[in-house]
């Protein structure tokens, strides 16, 4: 699968030959090198990851805090490109899947391993970059010493440019899935769902409206596996497999067989009845 750009919006990007509006000519073919496996586009900024597990980013959403949040600091180049720019971090890891937020990213990465000729994904591990402060990177900062408001008084935070580098979240080694709303997750790990970041609208499923600062598994869905999981703005949707129910032949099946069973009883309990021994009068008055 291959991309491309939205003319009049760089940020956008979709799989080649299906554009989504009718008469429009897009002006930019293969800026990513290597063939795309997964493309993720965020408010203002998108990614892709290529088959050899490159992850690129482009648009100006998150140059755009930074530069708010941080006038006057000189910002990595993935976050202010207007084309795909390689993001720093994730050299020894390969990337399978990329997702975006409103001013957050995260990427799915694994190894691969051939057995039997077959292609597996093994050890699953969530990397995060961007904005923090409602905990959607699920991990406290390196270093608080970076962080100043923008002017005294401000409840906006202003991390250091290199504290935007990829981390993994160590919590989540072995997700098969992800998901970024607006400012929150969900990742699925061995069929548990967990969640964290925004939640003012309860979109995490603690059954709270307090922020999640560390990934958590969401109680509600224990007894329900997940197979997927989809973030929205201030919602929150999750596929589960839930518990297989008796076909209406086996229920069926289930009465005839107590009532088998309650009849043998029967016959059985009859049959160890103590005998009554009749003397010869009492024969005669029946």
């Amino acid at each position: 699968m291959s991309c491309i750009l939205h003319p009049a919006n760089p940020s956008l990007a979709v799989p080649f030959n299906r554009w989504p509006v009718a008469g429009t000519s897009p002006l930019f073919l293969q800026l990513l090198r290597g063939e795309v496996v997964s493309i993720a586009a965020g408010l203002r900024h998108a990614l892709a990851a290529t088959a050899s597990g490159i992850v690129f980013q482009w648009g100006t959403g998150l140059a755009s805090s930074g530069r708010r949040l941080c006038p006057g600091q000189t910002l990595p180049l993935f976050l202010t490109a207007k084309e795909p720019s390689r993001v720093p971090g994730l050299e020894n890891s390969k990337a399978i899947c990329v997702v975006a937020g409103s001013d957050h990213s995260a990427s799915l990465a694994g190894e691969q391993c051939s057995l039997h000729k077959e292609s597996h994904i093994e050890t699953g591990k969530v990397f995060t970059w961007g904005r923090a402060d409602y905990g959607q990177l699920g991990r406290k900062l390196e270093s608080e010493e970076g962080w100043r408001p923008e002017k005294q008084g401000s409840p906006l935070p202003c991390s250091r440019p290199w504290e935007s580098t990829p981390s993994s979240l160590h919590c989540l080694t072995g997700a098969t899935e992800i998901s970024c709303g607006s400012e929150h997750n969900l990742a699925v790990i061995g069929g548990a769902c967990y969640s964290w970041g925004w939640n003012e609208h309860g979109m995490c499923g603690d059954g709270s409206e307090a922020n999640v600062q560390a990934p958590k598994p969401v109680q509600a869905l224990q007894s329900s596996p997940g197979l997927l999981v989809g973030c929205g703005a201030g919602h929150s949707l999750a596929l589960c497999q839930l518990p297989a129910l008796p076909s209406p032949d086996a229920s069926e099946d289930a009465k005839s067989q107590e009532a088998t069973d309650k009849a043998t009883g029967r016959k059985d309990n009859q049959d160890h009845l103590p005998k009554a021994n009749l003397t010869g009068a009492e024969m005669g008055d029946l």
